[in-house]
C-alpha cells in the first residue's frame, strides 16, 4: 500500500514538472516575439509612424527649428534706389522739375514727385557744401561732382544739378571753414542766392537764407556745435562718378 502511494505521488511530481517547463518555454517564445516586434524596422507599421512627419510632434519641432532661423535685415536704403521715383532720376529729374519736358513722364507725375524731390535738393546742397568745407579742412580742394547719390529714408535718388551752381556751393563749404565776422554775412548772402536760385527754377519753397545761416557758421560755433567723443560720427556722404554738365 505504501509502495503504491509513493509511485503515485511521484508520477504526480513528474507530470508538473513537465507542465512547468512547457510553460517555462511558451514564456521565453513570447518574450522573444515581443522584442523583435520593439526593434526599428521590425515592421511596415513601427516604419511608417516613425517616418511619419505630419504628426503632431513632427509638426511642433519643425515649426520650433523655423523660429530659430534668424530674420533677414532690413534692406539698407544706400544699397536701394527709391521706387517713388522710377526713372525719373539724374538730369532726366532735374528736367522734369525745371518744366522740361521729358520722355516717357507725364507732367502730373512730375508734379506729384515735387514734394519729395525737395529734401533730395536740399540734401544735395547741403552734402556738397560740407564736402568743400572738409576738403578746406584737409588743406586741399578738388572740383566737385554736380551728380550725387542722395540716399532718403525710402532708398538713394540719383540727383544733378547744373555744373557751375555745384562749383558755387562747394567753393562756398569751402569758403566757411575759415571765416569771420567781417565776412560771414557775404557769405551768406552768394550762397543763399545760388539756393534760391536752384529752388526757384525747381518751385521749391525752400529758403537760401534759412539754410545759409544753419550751414555758414563761424569757426567757433562750429567747435561748440560739435557732438560729444561717444557720439558715433556720420557716415561720410557718398558721390557718384563725375560727369559733365
Amino acid at each position: 500500500m505504501d509502495t503504491v502511494l509513493l509511485f503515485f505521488i511521484f508520477t504526480l511530481l513528474g507530470i508538473v514538472v513537465v507542465l512547468m517547463l512547457v510553460l517555462v518555454d511558451h514564456v521565453r517564445a513570447l518574450q522573444s516575439a515581443v522584442g523583435k516586434a520593439g526593434e526599428p524596422g521590425a515592421s511596415p507599421e513601427s516604419e511608417a509612424s516613425v517616418g511619419d512627419s505630419s504628426s503632431p510632434g513632427a509638426a511642433e519641432a519643425g515649426a520650433e527649428a523655423l523660429s530659430l532661423v534668424p530674420d533677414a535685415p532690413p534692406p539698407n536704403p544706400a544699397d536701394t534706389p527709391d521706387p517713388a521715383f522710377g526713372s525719373l532720376v539724374g538730369k532726366r529729374l532735374w528736367d522734369g522739375m525745371t518744366g522740361k519736358p521729358v520722355d516717357g513722364v507725364e507732367a502730373d507725375q512730375v508734379a506729384a514727385l515735387r514734394q519729395r524731390f525737395e529734401p533730395v535738393l536740399i540734401q544735395h546742397i547741403t552734402e556738397l557744401f560740407m564736402e568743400g568745407q572738409g576738403h578746406a579742412a584737409q588743406g586741399g580742394s578738388k572740383p566737385p561732382s554736380n551728380r550725387r547719390k542722395v540716399v532718403t529714408l525710402d532708398g538713394y535718388v540719383p540727383s544733378w544739378i547744373p555744373q557751375q551752381h555745384a562749383d558755387s556751393i562747394y567753393q562756398a563749404g569751402f569758403d566757411s571753414f575759415a571765416v569771420n565776422e567781417k565776412s560771414i554775412e557775404a557769405l551768406r548772402k552768394s550762397f543763399a542766392e545760388v539756393v534760391d536760385l536752384l529752388c526757384s527754377r525747381t518751385e521749391i519753397k525752400t529758403s537760401g537764407e534759412s539754410l545759409a545761416r544753419r550751414l555758414v557758421s563761424l569757426p567757433q560755433d562750429r567747435l561748440a556745435a560739435l557732438p560729444s567723443p561717444d557720439t558715433a560720427a556720420l557716415p561720410a556722404p557718398e558721390v557718384l562718378e563725375q560727369q559733365a554738365a
